[in-house]
C-alpha cells in the first residue's frame, strides 16, 4: 500500500517515459527548520493529544457503522479546473476552499435526505503530504505512506456561502500557524519510536472521532503514455481506516478534476446519490450568479 502521491510515482514507472516533471512540486522544508521542529516536538505531544482526547465523537448515521466489508464505488464526471479557479478568484478564496465547502454542503443534504437532521460539526480525517521534494529518477521511487493525518470539522447545517467563508478562514489560519508542522513531527516521533501495540490503538482512537476520510490528490500535469497509448484518465479512491466507512477523494488530471467515493455498504449504500449532491454544489460554484456572496 502507498499514499496517493506514492501511487502516482509508481504509475510513472510503468509509463513509456519516466517524466517527473508531470508531478507537482512540493514546498521544501529547510534543514534548519526540520532540526528545530524535531528538537521541540516532544514538548508539544500533549498539545497534540489533548484536543484529540477531548473531542466528542460524531453521532451522525454514517459515523462508526458496523462495517460489512463490502464497498460501493462511484466516480464522478470531469470538471474543468480553469472554470472553478475563475470562481475562486472572483470570491477571493482557493480552489480547495470551494471543493471542501461543496463536499460539506453536499454531505449535509445527503444526511438530511436520509432522515438525519442533526446539525453541527462532522469530523473528517485528511491526509497531508509530508514529502519535501519529488522523485527525480526511477530508483528514487518507493512504495510508501508519507503523510500525517489532521482532523477537520465540516459544519452540517451551514449554507454554501457561510461554509466557504468558514473553511477559507480556517485554512488560511492553518497556513500561518506553527501547529500543522508541529503536528507533523509529533506524529513522526510517535510512529517511529513507540511500539505498534501503542500506536495502533492511538490511531484507531483518533479515527473513532471521525465520520469520513477526505483526500485531495494533485495528479499529473501532463498526459502520459503507456505502451504507446495516451492515458486520458487516472482514477483514485480513498481507502478508509479503522471503523470509518466513507472515503471521498478529489483527483486532478491535467486540466480537469473529478470526485470519487468509496463507502462501506452499511455506511452509504446509495453512493451515486451522495456523489450527485456534491457535484451539484460544485456546479453551482462554477456557475456563479450575482446573488452569491460570502
Amino acid at each position: 500500500m502507498a499514499d496517493g502521491i506514492g501511487i502516482l510515482e509508481i504509475i510513472l514507472l510503468i509509463c513509456d517515459e519516466f517524466k517527473p516533471e508531470a508531478m507537482i512540486d512540493f514546498r521544501p522544508t529547510t534543514w534548519l527548520n526540520q532540526m528545530i521542529l524535531y528538537a521541540i516536538s516532544p514538548l508539544f505531544i500533549l498539545y497534540y493529544l489533548f484536543p484529540v482526547i477531548c473531542k466528542r465523537r460524531d453521532k451522525f448515521v454514517i459515523t462508526n457503522p458496523k462495517l460489512s466489508g463490502g464497498n460501493k464505488l462511484a466516480i464522478g464526471k470531469k470538471f474543468q479546473i480553469d472554470e472553478i479557479k475563475r470562481s475562486a478568484k472572483d470570491l477571493k478564496v482557493s480552489l480547495n476552499d470551494l471543493c471542501a465547502a461543496a463536499l460539506s454542503v453536499g454531505l449535509a443534504e445527503y444526511l438530511k435526505e436520509r432522515g438525519d437532521d442533526r446539525t453541527g460539526p462532522i469530523t473528517s480525517l485528511i491526509p497531508v503530504n509530508l514529502r519535501t521534494k519529488k522523485c527525480k529518477k526511477p530508483e528514487d521511487v518507493k512504495l510508501q505512506n508519507n503523510f500525517i493525518i489532521v482532523l477537520i470539522d465540516f459544519m452540517i447545517g451551514d449554507t454554501l456561502e457561510s461554509e466557504i467563508k468558514r473553511i477559507s478562514a480556517l485554512l488560511n489560519k492553518a497556513k500561518k500557524s506553527f501547529r500543522p508542522l508541529a503536528t507533523m513531527y509529533i506524529q513522526q516521533l510517535i510512529m517511529r519510536f513507540l511500539p505498534l501495540f501503542i500506536t495502533r490503538p492511538l490511531m484507531d482512537y483518533t479515527a473513532s472521532k471521525s465520520s469520513l476520510v477526505f483526500s485531495n490528490v494533485p495528479g499529473f500535469k501532463t498526459h502520459l503514455r503507456v505502451n504507446g497509448c495516451k492515458a486520458n484518465n487516472v482514477l483514485f479512491f480513498t481507502p478508509c481506516m479503522s471503523k470509518i466507512g466513507l472515503g471521498i477523494s478529489m483527483l486532478s488530471h491535467v486540466d480537469t478534476f473529478r470526485i470519487g467515493i468509496s463507502a462501506d455498504r452499511n455506511c452509504v449504500e446509495d453512493v451515486d446519490v451522495l456523489l450527485d449532491k456534491i457535484e451539484k454544489n460544485i456546479e453551482r460554484l462554477i456557475n456563479l450568479d450575482g446573488n452569491f456572496h460570502i
